[in-house]
């Protein structure tokens, strides 16, 4: 039977046992940020309305998820919410919590989005969050 729970020899970065500063309940590990740049080629963050996407995110156990499709909006809250509630979403909780901004104010330098794993099941380094724009054509 193999063993459960962490293994001893893990290392988990930033930690010191001893510090009280940083996250409650975690010591002080710190919060991977991801951040994604989607760049129109007119440099017109406009011509993104109308149009969605999908997030695929990789477990630390290398299985892959992809979000719904999440539908484009041209309000940075907005469409945070929208990635934060597909991320969530994602089946067996392998995202339990995560915190979006959405930065779409200087058309050059395209939308910017941070993530910002913040839940006990995401704690540490992530695989990279992969930006999926194919169509579905049927």
């Amino acid at each position: 039977m193999c063993p459960m729970g962490n293994d001893i020899m893990d290392v988990i970065p930033n930690f010191d046992e001893t510090s009280i500063i940083g996250m409650a309940g975690y010591g002080n590990e710190l919060a991977q940020v991801q951040t994604v740049t989607l760049h129109d080629a007119g440099a017109n963050n406009l011509n993104f309305g109308g149009k969605s996407f999908a997030i695929q995110f990789t477990s630390k156990l290398n299985e892959t998820y992809v979000t719904q499709p999440i539908m484009w909006s041209t309000t940075d809250a907005t469409l945070a919410a929208y990635i934060e509630e597909a991320l969530e979403k994602l089946p067996n909780k392998v995202v339990d919590d995560v915190s979006v901004s959405v930065n779409s104010g200087v058309h050059a330098n395209g939308v910017v989005i941070s993530v910002t794993f913040t839940g006990a099941a995401v704690q540490g380094k992530q695989h990279k969050l992969e930006i999926l724009k194919h169509k579905c054509n049927e």
